[in-house]
């Protein structure tokens, strides 16, 4: 369990934040979620997560929609409001976000919550800085 590996000393890391619930085209396709389910379905595990203290979370590929006014949201490392307003305001997580290998897709990422990208194509985006 993830308090067992932080006993012993290890980081532990939730992932993935979230809906991330297919594998087949997962850089690829969007998930399509309304608040209530959204909070009441996929975020509770992550909410118990946080509320333990887990050191990490990992963000993954997708885009998702949390409206169904929207027809395309946000890539999950630069969803403002999961990142930001979900998992840190209300769900008081205090580790660290990690995006899954080659998951940043662009510099938005650091001012949503990302505090650790892993290999991706982050470089075309020096210049972007600032």
């Amino acid at each position: 369990s993830m308090l067992g590996l932080q006993n012993a000393g290890v980081q532990a890391c939730a992932k993935h934040f979230i809906n991330n619930e297919q594998e087949h085209y997962r850089t690829l396709e969007s998930s399509n979620v309304d608040d209530r389910t959204q909070h009441e379905l996929y975020a509770y595990p992550f909410l118990k997560a946080a509320m333990a203290g887990v050191s990490s979370v990992m963000c993954y590929y997708t885009t998702f929609i949390h409206s169904q006014y929207i027809s395309y949201g946000p890539y999950a490392c630069e969803n403002d409001k999961m990142m930001n307003n979900t998992l840190q305001r209300e769900f008081g997580f205090q580790g660290f976000v990690m995006s899954d290998w080659g998951a940043t897709e662009s510099m938005i990422s650091v001012v949503t919550g990302l505090d650790v990208s892993t290999r991706g194509f982050y470089a075309i985006h020096i210049s972007d800085i600032h």
